[in-house]
């Protein structure tokens, strides 16, 4: 991306962001600050797992009544090729586990992954990224008015909403340090330069939802991704010297602990990625202690979807999690 189309991002973005910070509706702010929502990661992978998907996991979730679903991304085993009619499937499946709320956040399985040379037919990532955002952000029915989407300009599967209080927030984060690593089919100039662009939207959107959670007095915060953030080959930022041998989640880490400590409430990372079902209490550190970080289920080792419970008000456990089928509660610690 060029310099002049970033900084036409930005601007959008920072006057979009300067028109919405809204406050929360009578209805919402009388409300009891605790509800649930429910989450879907790395999931499905195969035959199997797209019947229990439909069968099991999807009836179970609408017969719940929640107020939205988030899909975490990776809803393809990353041995399987990255198809055209895979992906349109995939959507559907995806969609219908919320009548009018789905968001959804791409993992790397079906983009920045399409381009190995272990699949049949290997696909440019920018390509594969593209189609995604054809066809899981383009012509879908509008959101309940009460969530108060907002969508970033140019990022289509960055939104931001609200719902009881709880400020929530997509992030295009992924895996493969962030789509720095192995680019295979494109020109790796033009790909670094839109990972680049893409990082320097995140960091814009994370400071709009914790900006809009101040205005409005929000009592918790939920950022949601696919990559592992904790999971690193390479140490250090990434630096137009250095863009590949960095950690291309550095700067993210280092900006949400900032932001987090300001805000002083519960915030939530929610991701998947790994196999780890699990959730790490001490990621904020002593700087952020009120910093939570969930590995969710699915990747084979949890087969499930996750019900996620907000509870601002129980300050030593705002978030608690179960999976759906099992009432599996995650590991205590990562």
């Amino acid at each position: 991306m060029k310099a002049g189309r970033l900084n036409t991002l930005l601007v959008k973005t920072i006057l979009l962001s300067s028109m919405i910070l809204m406050p929360f509706t009578q209805a919402t702010a009388d409300s009891d600050a605790s509800f649930q929502f429910y989450a879907v990661s790395d999931f499905p992978y195969s035959a199997d797992q797209e019947t229990l998907l439909t069968d099991e996991i999807t009836p179970a979730i609408r017969r719940a009544k929640s107020p939205f679903v988030i899909h975490l991304g990776d809803l393809k085993s990353g041995g399987a090729s990255c198809n055209t009619e895979l992906l349109q499937k995939r959507a559907a499946q995806i969609h219908k586990l919320h009548d009018t709320a789905v968001f959804y956040t791409p993992g790397d399985n079906e983009w920045t992954d399409c381009d190995r040379d272990k699949l049949t037919n290997p696909a440019s990532e920018l390509e594969k990224l593209e189609e995604i955002r054809t066809l899981f952000f383009h012509n879908r029915p509008s959101y309940p008015n009460h969530l108060s989407v907002i969508q970033q300009p140019l990022y289509p599967e960055n939104k931001i909403w609200h719902y009881n209080r709880t400020a929530f927030a997509t992030l295009h984060m992924v895996g493969t340090n962030n789509g720095r690593a192995q680019i295979l089919l494109d020109n790796m100039d033009f790909a670094l330069s839109q990972v680049k662009a893409r990082d320097a939207a995140n960091r814009l959107w994370l400071e709009t939802v914790f900006a809009q959670a101040n205005s409005q007095n929000a009592d918790a915060i939920v950022i949601a991704f696919q990559a592992d953030i904790s999971k690193v080959r390479h140490s250090g930022k990434c630096t137009d010297e250095e863009p590949i041998a960095c950690d291309g989640h550095a700067g993210f880490k280092e900006q949400v602990r900032s932001l987090a400590a300001d805000y002083a409430k519960p915030v939530l990372l929610l991701h998947g990625d790994t196999s780890d079902y699990c959730m790490d209490k001490e990621f904020g550190g002593n700087r952020a202690p009120n910093l939570w970080r969930f590995n969710s289920a699915g990747d084979f080792k949890v087969l499930d979807g996750v019900k996620i419970t907000v509870q601002p008000d129980n300050p030593a456990e705002p978030f608690t999690m179960t999976t759906i089928l099992a009432d599996l509660r995650p590991e205590d610690g990562c």
